[in-house]
């Protein structure tokens, strides 16, 4: 996974084009366009996160992109380019924001089947902690049990 950071603010035209082993991309909050070619080209690539500070995606952005099947796409787009997908199998579209925003942008860049299959971003599972230290431990059983007394307590060390 590649994460392009926050701190940068344009990316150039055909910029990450052609790197064979590139297979996810965040793109940081800094960009607002995304060029032409900019991730055109790159086989391995199936996932991208466009952040909401992204208004515009370019020609052929993703063109080539032979493995990529999921996008997740802000709300605040206000143009894809109607070649940003050639020859990519996208078959899912996820949307971080207002529904109706993101099928106007799809419809009017002519992506109808794209618009009819859009989903809403899945929400993160939060992840349950399995590690703690011996005084969280104890703290956690502290609040759970206040005032009693706790004599078979088991603890496995590695």
């Amino acid at each position: 996974m590649y994460t392009i950071p926050n701190s940068v603010t344009s990316i150039g035209r055909a910029s990450f084009s052609g790197c064979d082993n590139l297979e996810n991309i965040i793109i940081g909050s800094g960009i607002t366009n995304i060029p032409t070619y900019a991730f055109a080209d790159n086989p391995k690539l199936h996932n991208v996160e466009i952040p909401d500070t992204v208004r515009t995606l370019g020609e052929e952005i993703f063109k080539g992109d032979t493995s990529l099947t999921s996008i997740t796409i802000p709300d605040t787009l206000t143009s894809i380019n109607s070649n940003a997908f050639k020859n990519c199998p996208l078959s899912q579209v996820y949307c971080s924001g207002d529904m109706d925003k993101c099928k106007q942008v799809l419809m009017k860049a002519g992506y109808t089947s794209l618009a009819a299959s859009l989903k809403a971003k899945p929400k993160p599972v939060e992840s349950k902690r399995t590690h703690y230290t011996l005084e969280e431990a104890l703290d956690h059983i502290k609040k759970k049990r206040p005032g009693e007394t706790l004599n078979d307590i088991t603890f496995t060390f590695k």
